[in-house]
């Protein structure tokens, strides 16, 4: 509210707000006695982006819905090599890790 009274955005507000909340002693006893409703939120979350998913969509096309999987895990692994081989790893160690992360 105060943000708004000097014409500057309401996400600011709830930013500095946020900000100043997080720094409170108290957080941290709200933060551990509402985690139990954040995980079931998160499920409930993760279930709803399942329901979105078309199994027609999926049978009808899935070598390419596949195809396209394999292609983002692979550039995936790829460019974690990459980066793990730039960072001073073997390329064996590089392309282990980059496929553990590529998931």
């Amino acid at each position: 509210m105060l943000t708004g009274l000097f014409y500057l955005s309401a996400a600011l507000g709830a930013f500095i707000g946020g900000l100043l909340l997080a720094s409170a002693k108290e957080t941290r006893w709200v933060q551990k006695n509402l985690d139990p409703f954040r995980i079931v939120l998160t499920g409930v979350f993760l279930l709803s982006i399942g329901m979105i998913i078309d199994l027609s969509f999926m049978r009808q096309h899935w070598p390419v819905v596949c195809a396209m999987i394999v292609a983002v895990f692979v550039t995936n692994t790829l460019i974690n090599a990459a980066i793990i081989r730039f960072l001073g790893r073997t390329w064996r160690q590089s392309l282990y890790a980059g496929a553990l992360l590529a998931q």
